[in-house]
């Protein structure tokens, strides 16, 4: 591992977005004997709402300049967050709870029994940062939330934390 670095791993956009409606689409049938119409509605609108368009995630990596960032793809956020560590050469900790995720795509990932954060979380961005003040002013100005959920660390081992630590490795 390469000199310690220090930089605050900050997302843009909500984990499992792009996955929760894939579902609420292809499912919507079933859904509507189970949830009200406009449950699903509202759901649809938020999913829609934490994600970032393609144009959003350019200005704002522009202006924030991150040391490195990875976009969420269809592995989802932890892939990213493995990544984000690779492309850093060093380990990182992050909060579970810290990572922005939408109660709809919870509860239609855990419907399909699909983990939402290694689900599509497409929309969403993964930043490691110096500055994590002047990151936030810079979102501000765009309107996109941005959320600390955690940091980079000196070994080499990445870790989400929640009631256990799970150590994340490459996807096979």
């Amino acid at each position: 591992m390469s000199q310690a670095k220090e930089y605050t791993i900050m997302m843009a956009g909500s984990a499992a977005c792009r996955a929760a409606l894939d579902i609420l689409y292809s499912k919507e049938e079933s859904l509507k004997k189970r949830y009200s119409r406009n449950y699903l509605t509202h759901a649809e609108e938020k999913l829609k709402s934490g994600m970032l368009s393609d144009k959003d995630t350019e200005e704002l990596l522009k202006d924030i300049s991150p040391e490195a960032f990875c976009l969420c793809e269809e592995d989802g956020v932890f892939a990213a967050l493995y990544m984000l560590g690779e492309k850093l050469d060093c380990g990182l900790k992050v909060k579970l709870k810290s990572i922005p995720i939408d109660q709809a795509a919870i509860e239609l990932c855990d419907l399909t029994d699909i983990n939402p954060y290694e689900s599509d979380s497409r929309g969403s961005v993964i930043l490691a940062v110096k500055n994590a003040g002047k990151a936030l002013e810079l979102s501000e100005k765009y309107g996109i939330a941005l959320y600390t959920i955690g940091f980079t660390s000196t070994n080499n081992a990445r870790i989400v934390a929640a009631d256990t630590e799970r150590y994340l490795t490459p996807r096979s």
